[in-house]
């Protein structure tokens, strides 16, 4: 797990040296979710806050769907159970606006439906 943190920090470096924003938004959450596996938790939640924010501010809701679901994982792991909570509604109401089934089916699995 370690080798792939390195290679998905690797590459969200080179988008962000060339200006990829639309790769950028796809490696941030990648590497939080990398990080979380690592047990880099601290690291993982803010990775995923900026991958959060970072797609909210250019409006790419599948983006944004996704660095929510990491986040909650991350919040979920590190015990914040509210926070967990809030990520998890908010990735169910980004899912439902992009009538995304997957995400759906797992988010109302978690009983947010």
């Amino acid at each position: 797990m370690r080798t792939a943190l390195g290679h998905v920090l690797r590459c969200l470096e080179i988008s962000e040296q060339h200006g990829l924003v639309a790769l950028r938004l796809a490696y941030l959450p990648m590497a939080a979710a990398t990080r979380n596996f690592c047990g880099e938790l601290l690291s993982a939640l803010e990775l995923a806050s900026q991958a959060a924010g970072a797609a909210r501010g250019v409006g790419d809701l599948r983006s944004e769907l996704i660095a929510m679901s990491v986040k909650g994982s991350s919040h979920l792991y590190r015990a914040e159970f509210a926070d967990a909570l809030a990520c998890g509604a908010r990735a169910a109401s980004l899912a439902r606006a992009l009538g995304t089934k997957r995400f759906q089916q797992y988010l109302d699995a978690f009983g947010f439906g």
